[in-house]
């Protein structure tokens, strides 16, 4: 007589990890398809920090970092002012810097800093990617275990 092993874990449970993997997954990909239209249409200009934020509220985790706060012109002479949505410690840039940025031309205020953040180099899109391959995987064992089970 065969011994039954079981996981702990249910089809049905193995399901809900298959479901939250492939949603992690479709959302890095929406990321990266957002990256990729702004690059397509982005005007890339050299902006000036004129400021290095540390924000306050927020939770502990926010607060971490420091925002540098961006000003360029663009071609038609209209000057531009965005906060960086990136915070670094210790601060990546000094107030003065000249740094390379892509904006939306019909949209100034849209304004990222051109750094390389391509799904090839992006180190929180692949984590984000493992994480779904993980959790894929972790679901489907369920699955294998009731099949061989029923053998």
């Amino acid at each position: 007589m065969r011994k039954r092993h079981t996981t702990g874990m249910t089809p049905f449970g193995g399901c809900l990890f298959i479901l939250v993997g492939l949603m992690i997954m479709a959302g890095v990909y929406w990321a990266h398809t957002q990256q990729v239209a702004f690059a397509n249409i982005a005007q890339t200009t050299i902006g000036t920090v004129i400021d290095m934020r540390k924000p306050t509220g927020g939770t502990r985790a926010q607060n971490r970092g420091y925002y540098p706060v961006v000003q360029f012109i663009t071609p038609g002479e209209h000057i531009y002012t965005f906060n960086s949505a990136t915070a670094t410690n210790p601060p990546s840039y000094t107030i003065g810097d000249k740094i390379g940025i892509l904006h939306n031309p019909e949209r100034p205020e849209e304004a990222v800093i051109a750094v390389d953040d391509s799904i090839a180099t992006n180190h929180g899109m692949w984590l984000a990617v493992a994480l779904g391959v993980v959790l894929i995987l972790v679901g489907v064992y369920p699955f294998r275990q009731a099949v061989q089970e029923s053998t």
